[in-house]
């Protein structure tokens, strides 16, 4: 699962082989000529970030050496969380250079192991990973290195993402990447800190400065729905389904306050007294964390708030979604609809 603000990024080993040098036994083709000695993880989350990251170590490797990552391959190198589980590598290519779409080989999740794809269609087979190389101008500035690999910045990434990925893949990693830049700090009053601005401002630049690009209006409109204080890729994928649904902009980490003592709604609407919690897998493995979230709940209800949960498998509903949430307004409750079809 996430850490506090980004996922810790560790390169994979990858070995390089040849005709002369064959791979070593157990290695996993993830590209032409490069193979990854996979670790023993315990979740199948883990194994494709792996992979992810092991594809694109790959790719840079085959690649001339001032290639530049972007997209979802250099947020998974800024350390951020995304939707697709084995999402395609994205590199800048030059105007000479091709940007024909290379196919990676499929890798399989089977048994708590990763090996490589056998027949299409066989049991945990992953997703059929490509190299997609585009032909954009990058700004000099606007290229940094990130674990030895040239990625571009995190304002650029994210309008990139904004700009060419689906909505809710963009929605997410833009909510982590911000995540990862900000450090928020959700206990500090001030609740748009001056690097959260800068931060805004610069991406909006970017995107102004796109051109005729396709999607800019919606990545620009997206812009300011993201929050660096969502912490987790499920609150950030509820809130999108709700918004998507027309509810109004709510606050991010709501706090509410008892005896002194604030404790924090993933999301909500402070006038109604209504917070969103994301209740993910795992989130009651720890000892003690059913208990704290009886308790979170009786203070929740004491200051007044009402709670609605929402489990990944509910994510599948977002009408179910919000009618959830209409049903725990009060009766006086001012909150008017107004969908947001353009978030696709």
């Amino acid at each position: 699962m996430p850490t506090t603000f980004g996922l810790e990024v560790a390169l994979p080993t990858v070995i390089p082989s040849t005709r002369r040098d064959a791979p070593p036994p157990g290695s996993i083709p993830v590209s032409r000529g490069q193979h990854l000695l996979a670790r023993a993880l315990p979740t199948v989350w883990e194994q494709m970030r792996e992979v992810s990251l092991a594809r694109v170590l790959a790719v840079m490797r085959n690649s001339p050496a001032r290639t530049v990552l972007t997209h979802e391959s250099a947020a998974l190198l800024h350390g951020a969380w995304m939707v697709a589980r084995e999402p395609d590598v994205h590199t800048i290519c030059s105007a000479s250079g091709s940007n024909r779409t290379l196919m990676l080989p499929r890798v399989a999740y089977t048994g708590g192991q990763v090996r490589a794809a056998g027949t299409r269609g066989a049991d945990g087979e992953g997703r059929q990973a490509r190299v997609r190389r585009h032909r954009m101008r990058v700004e000099p500035g606007q290229v940094v290195v990130a674990h030895g690999l040239r990625v571009t910045s995190i304002p650029r990434t994210i309008a990139d993402c904004l700009l060419d990925l689906d909505g809710l893949a963009a929605f997410v990693v833009g909510d982590s990447l911000m995540r990862v830049a900000v450090r928020p700090d959700r206990f500090v009053s001030e609740r748009d800190p001056a690097s959260l601005r800068a931060l805004r401002a610069e991406v909006r630049a970017i995107l102004v400065s796109c051109g005729r690009r396709r999607r800019k209006r919606r990545a620009l409109r997206m812009l300011e729905l993201l929050s660096p204080y969502a912490e987790s890729p499920g609150e950030s994928r509820l809130r999108y389904l709700l918004l998507k649904e027309g509810v109004p902009v709510p606050v991010v980490q709501a706090g509410f306050v008892v005896e002194g003592r604030t404790y924090f709604a993933d999301f909500g609407w402070p006038m109604a007294r209504v917070g969103e919690e994301y209740d993910g897998e795992g989130k009651y493995a720890a000892p003690g964390a059913v208990f704290g979230e009886r308790r979170r709940e009786r203070e929740a209800a004491r200051a007044g708030w009402r709670l609605v949960r929402a489990t990944s498998a509910q994510l599948r509903d977002p009408r179910a979604l919000l009618a959830d949430l209409l049903r725990a307004l009060p009766d006086d409750a001012v909150f008017p609809l107004a969908p947001r079809p353009w978030l696709a």
